[in-house]
């Protein structure tokens, strides 16, 4: 199985860029003004938006365009300088995932954006990657499980000429893989580790960027509720960053660049097989680990992640991992915004100015070596889990014994931004990493 991605929107669009405007029989045409409303209609065919900044005027047009289902529409900015963002966001906000339904709505649109910038190609590529994440996330558990993420992984690694590394089950049992084995005993399903990776020229930039990967998370025998169980097919949202980012970058075919993205994938189920609470388990760099709670899953598959990205990574300048990994994170800092880990101070003002460039926002959280004590396990070395008192902290403090240069790591908890049920699956962090890298690569002029 794999996703043949022909851009399936809520309405087909097309953006043309005109030099100036043309002689075409718009529906409607769209003005950014300072005004006190969202919008004001303007005879003839004419509406003024409120200008708060280029996403925002994006979004209100949309909405204006979708409910009045507008064919032709010509807009106009108050400047160049946004319309990379412009653009991305009309694919964005033209989204849907409706594969599934009998009858999909197939209302089309034509964009006209009066522009010097004729090139509209790496907003578009930027956007399909992003929507290739939301595509995924959004699959059902019985078309996106371990294999068919795997397979994903394989597609996109042929398409691009990209390096790809895949291990089973047993290569893993021999590799010492253990803690994300006991996560995936439960299931019938057959796990996988995944590496695809691509280098270029002189690299500017060396990076791993890793994936949680639970393609459904039951809880195990420590199983959720009705309520709590309902949206875990986004446990893979991780992945999804890591194959939407690598769907980009073989697009644009970058140069000076080294980029790793790897996840260990598979389903947290219960069964007669399943790991049990008080299993201790010996992950892959050796520490031992007391199992109390087998929902506290995601950790112990990106602990094996982590500690071998670690030792076979060493030249790496960064590693981020991507992970829906808490809950907590989500009573924190509410829907909107991504609990960051790190030592690194400056890595995190990276993450912080390329994400305010996307607008995903994130907060820098503490790794409190108070919490750090509660991680000690009679039975063993660590354990997974502990009281319910700074649960996304203690979550965080858990993965950096699996790092070996905590300086060079972030944890990006993303539970609370990698879905919603406003418009379900986000994307949450391919753009962030994406704007990271082409400003680094001087390849556009993102972040300036």
């Amino acid at each position: 199985m794999h996703f043949i991605l022909n851009f399936k929107l809520f309405t087909m669009i097309n953006i043309k860029i005109l030099k100036e405007k043309e002689d075409i029989e718009y529906n409607a045409i769209f003005e950014p003004a300072d005004i006190e409303n969202d919008f004001l209609f303007v005879e003839p065919k004419t509406f003024l938006i409120k200008w708060t900044n280029v996403r925002d005027y994006i979004r209100k047009v949309s909405k204006i365009v979708k409910d009045f289902k507008f064919k032709k529409v010509l807009l106009n900015f108050k400047s160049d300088e946004n319309i990379l963002f412009a653009i991305e966001e009309l694919y964005y906000q033209h989204y849907s995932f409706d594969k599934y339904k009998s009858k999909a709505n197939d209302f089309n649109v034509d964009y006209f954006i009066i522009s010097k910038n004729e090139d509209n190609n790496l907003a578009k590529i930027i956007s399909e990657g992003v929507n290739y994440t939301r595509d995924l996330v959004n699959e059902p558990p019985n078309k996106i499980y371990p294999e068919t993420l795997k397979m994903e992984a394989e597609r996109i690694a042929k398409n691009y000429n990209f390096e790809i590394e895949v291990f089973d089950k047993k290569e893993l049992e021999r590799m010492g893989f253990n803690a994300f084995l006991a996560v995936a005993s439960g299931s019938d399903k057959e796990p996988y580790f995944v590496h695809i990776g691509y280098k270029n020229g002189n690299p500017k930039l060396k990076i791993a960027i890793v994936g949680k990967a639970l393609t459904f998370d039951s809880g195990g025998l420590n199983i959720k509720t009705y309520e709590g169980m309902l949206d875990m097919k986004i446990d893979m949202a991780g992945a999804g960053v890591v194959l939407g980012l690598f769907d980009i970058i073989g697009k644009l075919k970058l140069k000076d660049i080294e980029i790793h993205g790897f996840f260990a994938t598979c389903e947290n189920m219960p069964s007669g097989k399943a790991m049990k609470p008080g299993d201790v388990v010996k992950a892959y760099n050796g520490k031992t680990i007391e199992i109390l709670n087998t929902d506290a899953e995601g950790r112990l598959t990106l602990a094996d992640v982590l500690a071998y990205v670690s030792k076979h990574y060493k030249h790496l300048d960064y590693i981020i991992d991507f992970a829906t990994l808490t809950g907590a994170i989500v009573v924190a800092l509410g829907e909107y915004r991504a609990g960051v880990f790190t030592p690194n101070l400056d890595l995190y003002k990276k993450i912080e100015y390329y994400g305010n460039l996307a607008e995903e926002n994130y907060w820098l959280m503490p790794l409190d070596e108070k919490i750090a004590q509660k991680l000690k396990s009679k039975v063993a070395d660590i354990k997974n889990t502990g009281d319910r008192w700074g649960g996304a902290i203690f979550a965080a403090l858990f993965l950096r014994e699996f790092v070996e240069e905590p300086n060079k790591w972030a944890h990006i908890d993303i539970a609370g931004v990698a879905y919603n049920n406003e418009i379900e699956a986000t994307g949450f962090g391919v753009r962030t990493i994406i704007y990271w890298i082409l400003d680094t690569l001087k390849f556009s002029k993102i972040g300036g």
